[in-house]
């Protein structure tokens, strides 16, 4: 994401021309409009790139496939009112539209998760955003912009039900509501320890994983807002966000340990996140500041402030990583000494690299 915003940001013809090519290429190879529940985020995240594609394409006078926004509105349609909406311990919903309806209701769930707003979902309003946007940039007449209105109001709704202010000037996105999801079961554990038992934390805030895309989501929100009062709003939280992230989420580095490190959930707690995630094993998760890695993606850069810039720009000066770096940023390189770890972190690292410089460098805003 950020190479393609630089690509237009920093105007690097080059740069655009490869990424005209990339999403020429998608169209021309018809890609599917359905696909297996499990595939659903992954496409979702795909999408979300085309339709930022869209949008700085347009903002700066460039081409974009032809198809590709038809394709883009089809496939949200689709999501919004007809798809398959997965949802724990029942039967699908038919379409997002309609889970978001029960999820926003009054009362309560067995699992006060199943009721949690989800990034898929998410993605979909940024989606949508990005595509009122193209409209409005490029003066497509679009005859589906009613429901694309309605996917955006809901997705106001979300936030005016579930941002929880705070005193100091940040928020939270529905804290709480994952409090009994088997990932944040260990959330009160400041260490990984074999055989300990869970300590769930009712208040619990969302991992900085899964937050880290809420600034590019709020800029997303903001550009297809109704009126210039809900662009204010979301101009607001993006600025409280900013706050959040800096009070609470974001550590300096040290002498000890020389680089940035993100505490693991929104609120500034450190605990365990997935712990026997998955397939992974029964001892495996992330310890306190192993998704500090997640900064080096560089969307916190969307925070668009001056000093969210001069992190960046701190941070690109640290490379090469030190080997406890590595070690706290991707935990799966136990040992970053040996051969093997290094061939994964080098190219690794180079990449991180490159976007933690880009993101010093783009406007974000």
């Amino acid at each position: 994401m950020v190479p393609m915003h630089a690509a237009f940001e920093l105007n690097q013809p080059a740069w655009q021309r490869a990424f005209l090519s990339h999403f020429k290429g998608f169209v021309s190879a018809r890609p599917p409009k359905d696909f297996a529940p499990a595939d659903e985020i992954s496409w979702l995240q795909y999408y979300y790139f085309a339709s930022q594609f869209l949008t700085l394409s347009a903002s700066h006078g460039k081409p974009v496939p032809a198809g590709l926004p038809e394709f883009l509105t089809e496939q949200v349609i689709d999501f919004w009112t007809s798809r398959s909406a997965w949802q724990w311990a029942r039967a699908p919903f038919t379409g997002m539209r309609e889970r978001l309806t029960w999820k926003l209701s009054p009362g309560t769930a067995r699992k006060s998760y199943y009721k949690g707003v989800i990034d898929h979902e998410e993605f979909l309003f940024a989606i949508t955003a990005d595509l009122v946007r193209y409209d409005r940039l490029t003066g497509r007449r679009d005859p589906s912009a009613k429901t694309l209105r309605e996917i955006l109001d809901t997705a106001r709704k979300v936030y005016d039900q579930r941002v929880v202010f705070h005193s100091d000037g940040g928020w939270l996105f529905q804290p709480g509501v994952w409090a009994d999801h088997p990932e944040y079961l260990y959330a009160g554990r400041d260490r990984k320890i074999a055989r300990m038992a869970p300590a769930p934390l009712a208040d619990v805030a969302e991992d900085v994983s899964h937050s880290f895309r809420r600034p590019l989501w709020l800029l997303s929100l903001r550009g297809g807002a109704r009126d210039n009062a809900e662009a204010a709003y979301y101009d607001d939280l993006r600025l409280r966000l900013d706050k959040q992230f800096f009070a609470h989420i974001l550590t300096p580095p040290t002498a000890s340990f020389p680089a940035y490190r993100l505490t693991n959930w929104m609120d500034g707690r450190n605990g365990v996140y997935r712990w026997g995630y998955s397939n992974r094993g029964s001892t495996w998760g992330y310890g306190p500041y192993q998704l500090s890695s997640t900064f080096t993606l560089g969307w916190w850069t969307f925070l668009g402030t001056p000093r969210i810039k001069a992190a960046y720009a701190d941070e690109g000066g640290r490379f090469p990583l030190s080997p406890n770096v590595l070690a706290t940023y991707f935990p799966d390189l136990t040992d970053t000494s040996t051969a093997s770890a290094r061939a994964v972190a080098d190219p690794l690292m180079g990449f991180r690299e490159l976007i933690v410089l880009l993101s010093a460098r783009i406007p974000g805003s």
